[in-house]
């Protein structure tokens, strides 16, 4: 009788266990509708071709450019620089006494930074300015008519050359010009001396035959700026002495003019910027000093969200590097480390994606150059977030040269670098938007 007991209990407790608790949700209680409905998807169309700048700010940084260049894909390049000489010094004038020896521009140049043939000999001229050159104003690379076109108008032959175990440019000054200067009476202080003398602009040449090259110059190096070598006397024995006027300082103001010529770049490239946007399917183009951007244009963004709310987890958009456009063996062609992706409105003007706002979230959105699988990456997870929520229209983004933060992003003269990407019609390296995210089908 015990024994019958015992499994009658038994019995009770294994019915009971089996039996559901309906105070605990589990996925057999919870409606259809309500599963998250994880996805990932890469097969968004998307648009793209090369645009060219009108013209960019030319800020009034130390780092500037000088030079011509024929990039056999890009077509001509031609940079020129606007300096003011000045100085801390105050002067005394030296009077008639002195006789001039000779008169030179001398600029600090970093080879690595430049582009085309470094050792490519160019021809410069040197230009007086007849209006003042102002340190505070932003000046655009499309800037001209500054300086006087029947001044100075000595050309000189030049390709770089070593100083101080520097590497420099060396520009002849018009002596007559440099000994008139050197015994006048304005010389007294900076200020003087920049109402009589408002700087130079210096412009170049490629000789014939020649790729040309595009230096990046140091302008508040110690070697950099406008020197008059002299003599207190006529005879050999007299030492030769130097002032140094110098491109830096409070007063100093400095920018670039940038004319490009697509003449002869490739066809690709020719192709979009006349106007075939289906150009863009074979390769894009994008080049510093504002001279070529990309536009991308990815309409089904906002079909995630047309039916279900979407939470966005990644969408990253991966544009790869075609090295058939890379640099040959002896000339300087770097592609840039970083590129900025920047979405449009509704005037086409720039604005910054969400994902570039905060510290945290810039460093997901990267935009830096992936050496392993040469390709750029941007995850605009924020702000393709934004366009499904209705928060921001899609208008389109801007693909260009430019350091994704923010607070640089606008410094586009601080780039000469190009670089040439894949287009849509490469099924294997074509740009790619892989998106990952969630749809809650039970929100509509």
């Amino acid at each position: 009788m015990y024994k019958i007991h015992i499994v009658a209990l038994a019995l009770f407790f294994a019915f009971v266990s089996c039996k559901k608790d309906s105070n605990i949700l589990g996925v057999g209680t919870q409606p259809a509708n309500d599963v998250l409905n994880a996805g990932f998807d890469n097969s968004s169309k998307i648009y793209t071709y090369t645009k060219r700048f009108d013209s960019v700010g030319s800020f009034n940084t130390r780092l500037k450019y000088l030079g011509y260049n024929n990039d056999p894909y890009f077509g001509s390049t031609d940079v020129g620089l606007y300096v003011n000489a000045n100085s801390i010094l105050t002067y005394t004038p030296f009077g008639s006494n002195v006789y001039l020896t000779s008169a030179e521009i001398v600029l600090a140049i970093d080879l690595t930074n430049s582009a085309g043939n470094v050792n490519s000999t160019l021809n410069y001229s040197v230009y007086t300015i007849d209006s003042t050159l102002y340190s505070t104003r932003l000046y655009y690379t499309n800037s001209k008519n500054f300086y006087s076109q029947s001044g100075l108008n000595k050309v000189s032959s030049q390709t770089y050359t070593t100083l101080a175990s520097h590497q420099v440019l060396r520009i002849p000054v018009d002596s007559t010009f440099a000994s008139n200067m050197l015994k006048s009476n304005y010389l007294t202080s900076n200020e003087v001396f920049q109402k009589q003398y408002k700087g130079f602009y210096i412009k170049c040449a490629a000789q014939s035959g020649s790729e040309g090259v595009i230096y990046k110059c140091n302008l508040e190096d110690d070697l950099s700026g406008f020197y008059l070598h002299y003599r207190a006397g006529t005879t050999a024995a007299d030492t030769v002495q130097s002032v140094k006027f110098s491109f830096s300082g409070s007063t100093a103001a400095r920018f670039n003019t940038v004319k490009c010529d697509y003449t002869n770049a490739t066809p690709a490239l020719k192709n979009q910027l006349a106007g075939d946007t289906t150009a863009g399917a074979n390769n894009l183009f994008l080049k510093g000093l504002g001279s070529a951007k990309v536009r991308v244009y990815i309409p089904s963004l906002v079909s995630y969200a047309d039916s279900f709310k979407v939470a966005v987890n990644r969408a990253e958009l991966m544009f790869y590097l075609d090295p058939a456009f890379a640099a040959g063996s002896t000339n300087i062609y770097n592609h840039p480390l970083k590129l900025a992706l920047l979405p449009l409105d509704s005037a086409g003007r720039e604005t910054f994606a969400t994902d570039q706002i905060s510290t945290t979230d810039l460093a997901r959105y990267d935009g830096g150059y992936d050496s392993d699988n040469k390709r750029y990456v941007f995850n605009i997870a924020r702000h393709v977030q934004a366009v499904l929520s209705g928060t921001k229209k899609n208008y389109g983004f801007n693909l260009v040269i430019a350091d994704p933060d923010p607070t640089y992003t606008f410094l586009r003269d601080n780039y000469v670098e190009r670089v040439a990407l894949f287009g849509g019609s490469n099924a294997a390296y074509k740009p790619v938007l892989n998106m990952s995210y969630i749809k809650f089908k039970h929100d509509k």
